[in-house]
């Protein structure tokens, strides 16, 4: 299966994906968050074991963690350089990915995000389409550039149910749709059709 690193926030939604990445048994290299780490350490980069975290979505998974530091990214590319990943992916990453990282991906870049782009870009976009009262939500899985979530679209996937879901159902039910889309993605057989944005239907 190909080999990838997750680049997480500090969210539920992150840990739930992270929770069902496992579930599908996933080949996840390492796990990158924005920050510092929970000990104090001197250097830009801290590279820790998954068990060292405590959390349950991370008890069953045996890879480093990645602390990336304001600045780090020097330090961040030597250590993502040795994995030798196929795909990065992130979900609620607190940071732009430069390109010079990006390219350290064998395949691709991807970004996982809970709208149907081009609508609700930017950050926190649940709070805004619960907000706004819509109806038509979804998730969305692009390629990442240069540009806040604008990437052209590898796939996406209708989720009306979202909704009317209660809160503390959303998360993983978010999370569950991005994996197997993501399992789907990976797959040697799966042949994206890119979809450009249309930059005319954008929102934030």
């Amino acid at each position: 299966m190909p080999a990838m690193v997750i680049f997480a926030g500090c969210t539920g939604l992150s840990e739930q994906f992270i929770a069902h990445a496992v579930k599908y048994k996933l080949n996840i290299k390492a796990i990158a968050y924005s920050g510092y780490p929970p000990a104090a350490n001197t250097g830009k980069i801290a590279i820790q074991t998954a068990q060292q975290n405590g959390s349950p979505s991370l008890a069953n998974l045996n890879c480093p963690r990645l602390w990336i530091k304001p600045h780090g990214w020097r330090e961040a590319e030597q250590a993502l350089g040795k994995l030798g990943a196929n795909y990065f992916v992130s979900i609620c990453f607190l940071r732009m990915i430069p390109e010079k990282i990006r390219r350290l991906a064998h395949i691709a870049c991807l970004n996982v995000h809970p709208s149907l782009l081009p609508a609700y870009r930017g950050p926190h976009p649940l709070f805004w389409q619960f907000k706004h009262a819509e109806t038509n939500m979804g998730v969305s899985v692009h390629l990442m550039t240069d540009r806040l979530d604008s990437g052209a679209i590898v796939l996406q996937q209708r989720m009306p149910e979202l909704r009317l879901m209660p809160a503390d159902r959303l998360d993983s039910a978010l999370s569950a749709t991005a994996v197997s889309m993501l399992v789907q993605i990976i797959k040697p057989a799966f042949k994206p059709e890119l979809l450009p944005q249309n930059e005319q239907g954008a929102s934030y």
